[in-house]
């Protein structure tokens, strides 16, 4: 994650599948939420149906400057490559 935070890149942790309060607030507290966006999905809707059917966690997404996706659902192991690609 250090190499991430030096390129200037926020990360995100987003739980996707609803949880009961008590237990978002352990999680909460177990993750360093110093250079995190933490987010979670409270309930399942049509809206956040992209979210919660997810096929494999986790789920990495690659914005652009602008916030659209630019690359998604790639391994962990692929991030520089994504990542060099979008530099282009």
């Amino acid at each position: 994650m250090d190499a991430l935070k030096l390129k200037g890149l926020p990360i995100a942790v987003v739980q996707i599948a609803p949880t009961e309060e008590q237990t978002w607030e352990e999680l909460k507290k177990s993750v360093p939420t110093g250079s995190l966006v933490l987010g979670r999905v409270t309930t399942k809707s049509s809206q956040n149906r992209w979210a919660t059917e997810t096929v494999s966690l986790p789920w990495l997404i690659l914005t652009d400057k602008q916030g659209r996706v630019a690359a998604e659902g790639f391994n962990f192991v692929d991030l520089e490559t994504q990542l060099d690609s979008m530099a282009k």
